[in-house]
């Protein structure tokens, strides 16, 4: 199952590189008009919280809580929500090819959890794009079926 759900999750990381690439720095900052929300940033650095936590979990083999590399105040910075998007995505890759972790059942259930999390924000974040009128990337389109 490993291989599995990490190369779907592999997949999952791959499209939020196109998304950042593609955004305007000033989208960052962007919530949905007229309705109770946190920015487009701000969904990014869960992501990215995310997947330090939940590797930590899956290291250690048990949740171990969440927590982010950088400051929640940053998430509105391009640069800095794209480069923790990538390292994150390194670390959660060097985890996943750990032939040293025996993949118990808590340790595939976080895995599942962490490929949830990742396509869960994907929805979110096309709402997020729509909603302001971005271009929603061709990867994204591809692999949503979107217009």
């Amino acid at each position: 199952m490993r291989v599995l759900v990490g190369g779907k999750v592999r997949e999952a990381m791959g499209l939020y590189r196109d998304l950042v690439n593609g955004l305007p720095p000033e989208a960052f900052r962007l919530k949905l008009p007229e309705l109770p929300s946190n920015t487009i940033g701000s969904q990014l650095w869960c992501v990215a919280g995310g997947r330090e936590s939940y590797v930590k979990a899956i290291r250690a083999g048990t949740w171990q809580g969440f927590a982010c590399g950088i400051p929640y105040a940053k998430a509105k910075v391009k640069e800095q929500i794209g480069a923790l998007l990538e390292r994150t995505a390194v670390q959660a890759a060097g985890c996943l090819s750990d032939g040293s972790l025996e993949w118990t059942p808590e340790r595939e259930r976080l895995l599942l959890t962490l490929l949830e999390h990742e396509v869960q924000h994907h929805g979110q974040l096309i709402r997020y794009l729509y909603g302001n009128r971005l271009d929603v990337p061709g990867s994204w389109k591809e692999r949503y079926s979107l217009e």
